[in-house]
């Protein structure tokens, strides 16, 4: 988020040509595909969520900007839909991006928005840790199955069902 006065361009001589800025971040690695993005308690790591970034300003359309991002994956939440992180475990997430930023400003004169459009590239790292399967992803033990159900015969060769 960036803030400026009215009529203020955003390079202005008198400020200078840097932008240092924190914040937080939240992880979600829950391989679910936006499904659950809500379900912050099983699906987020936010254990220690440091963001730092710094902005260069080339001129009054484009700027590079470097961030930088620290987490922790704890045990209990989901990671890639695979399973849990196991009781007592935690990972450490380090993140880093690089972007230039093209500001449609001098485009598009607006006194309450700053529009623009950024492109780039990051990495990130994940340390080690592991994980318990889902409950519901334990095989079906066939043999205590009944022959049938409400009738109807039970194929113990059908996986389809369960």
């Amino acid at each position: 988020m960036h803030a400026q006065s009215k009529g203020n361009k955003r390079v202005n001589s008198s400020y200078g040509k840097w932008s240092i800025g924190a914040g937080v971040n939240v992880v979600d690695d829950s391989g679910t595909k936006g499904k659950g993005f809500f379900n912050i308690k099983e699906n987020c790591n936010y254990s220690s969520p440091v963001t730092v970034n710094v902005e260069y300003y080339i001129d009054n359309l484009w700027s590079l900007s470097l961030a930088g991002s620290m987490n922790s994956y704890v045990s209990g939440k989901n990671i890639d839909s695979l399973g849990l992180v196991s009781k007592g475990y935690s990972a450490d997430y380090l993140g880093a991006d690089l972007s230039a930023k093209f500001a449609f400003g001098v485009l598009f004169t607006s006194l309450t928005f700053d529009t623009y459009i950024f492109f780039g590239f990051g990495y990130n790292k994940i340390g080690r840790y592991k994980i318990d399967p889902f409950k519901d992803d334990l095989p079906i033990v066939i043999d205590v199955l009944p022959n049938e159900i409400n009738g109807i015969p039970v194929d113990k060769n059908d996986h389809s069902y369960g």
